[in-house]
């Protein structure tokens, strides 16, 4: 009967033990964006929407996509594809939207396109990401008078160092109307889609455009001053396109948005330095020098000291070896060299003293170590005493002497 008291009484400690322990949770993150953010429609040829799904966290996420529509909305429905499996850090995947047009649709329709996103096993769920976009359908009667047409093949771009310090996208403008027009083209910006830093133009600004189904292409160019130093950080920017000769029309005027979205990834790099750069330490003894980093990176990342060589056992860092770095912002550690007898006196050799973003090393820099002289040695008879010598007789008895240093001595 004690026995199993016993029992019972581990069993709930180990429990208490096990729901004690910390869990660290992560919150999702996740941003939505569009190809373009207003098209016309009928009942023949419904309204598609391409949606971009970026994950801005820093942990796997999976995301359920929802839809509502606005006030005036009759005869108009929506549908939104969901996405498969998880979206990793940094990573997009896209999704259609379809809006169509049914009996009794008249005017616009507003549709928000909803997401929740929540941190995919294995990670510790926080609380969960959400962002929503708008895009305006307009019911139409199978092809109006006038009508404009925005395309790209790829409006979500990823900034690469090859690209240098421009990124380019080409953009068909379609007469998707019945008659000759002038489209003007403008860049633009709302609260779900801007940039505070670069800046895109188009050109030409206008296009002229002789019949229906008629297209001309226009270069979109986002210009990027500090190339691949630009912060890390996702850009948005609105191409608009407005049908001139349509602009008194009291039910509002031909035109069309399309959303392009430039991501800059996150470049971890760095530049490391050492002063001194070479040192002579006697064995025994400890002399220091310092381990500076600089953040040549586009984002801030937290930096690590390690040690590499056959030597590295002789570093040591006593007082923090971590640290946040900020663009641009530098970073200085201490170090000790401590050597040993382990080489010969005058030899040098190289410890490399290393910038570490987690186990991915992204500066380093070479520490010279001259080691001195260490003296000792072990002094040995032959035999400890000697027996039966005659007075003025001699007796022989031999010593060894080793040099337990690590040079020449006398």
């Amino acid at each position: 009967m004690g026995s199993r008291r016993r029992d019972v009484v581990f069993s709930v400690v180990l429990l208490l033990f096990v729901s004690l322990t910390p869990v660290v949770s992560a919150d999702a993150s996740v941003t939505l964006s569009s190809n373009t953010l207003a098209q016309e429609a009928d009942s023949d040829n419904p309204a598609e929407y391409t949606i971009t799904v970026r994950n801005t966290g820093s942990d796997d996420i999976t995301v359920s996509l929802s839809t509502v529509q606005g006030e005036g909305c009759q005869g108009f429905t929506s549908n939104i594809e969901q996405i498969s499996g998880t979206i990793a850090s940094g990573s997009s995947e896209s999704t259609t939207l379809t809006v169509t047009v049914g009996q009794g649709a008249d005017g616009d329709c507003d549709t928000t396109v909803q997401a929740t996103a929540q941190v995919a096993p294995p990670g510790a769920p926080g609380a969960p990401g959400q962002d929503e976009i708008t895009v305006t359908t307009t019911a139409g009667s199978g092809g109006g008078v006038y009508g404009v047409s925005l395309t790209t093949p790829q409006p979500t771009k990823e900034y690469s160092s090859s690209d240098g310090n421009e990124v380019e996208w080409t953009v068909t403008v379609e007469n998707t109307g019945q008659q000759s027009e002038s489209v003007s083209l403008s860049m633009d910006s709302d609260s779900s889609c801007d940039s505070d830093v670069l800046d895109a133009v188009v050109e030409p600004e206008q296009v002229n455009l002789a019949a229906s189904g008629d297209t001309e292409d226009v270069t979109v160019t986002v210009n990027l001053p500090d190339g691949a130093s630009t912060s890390a950080d996702s850009h948005c920017f609105i191409l608009h396109a407005v049908v001139t000769q349509d602009q008194q029309n009291p039910s509002g005027g031909a035109e069309d948005n399309l959303s392009l979205t430039l991501n800059v990834p996150e470049r971890k790099e760095c530049i490391a330095s050492l002063s001194p750069s070479s040192l002579s330490v006697d064995p025994g003894q400890t002399s220091t020098a310092q381990f500076t980093v600089t953040n040549d990176g586009n984002t801030q990342w937290t930096v690590s000291t390690d040690t590499s060589g056959s030597n590295e056992a002789w570093i040591s860092f006593p007082s923090t070896s971590s640290g946040l770095l900020s663009e641009g912002e530098s970073r200085t550690f201490q170090l000790e060299v401590s050597p040993d007898d382990s080489i010969e006196s005058g030899s040098s050799t190289l410890i490399s003293i290393n910038a570490m973003d987690g186990t991915s090393m992204k500066c380093a820099a070479d520490l010279s170590v001259q080691v001195g002289q260490s003296h000792g040695a072990n002094l040995q008879a032959s035999t400890g005493f000697i027996s039966n010598v005659e007075p003025g007789s001699s007796a022989i008895n031999s010593v060894t002497i080793q040099n337990q240093g690590n040079g020449q001595d006398t």
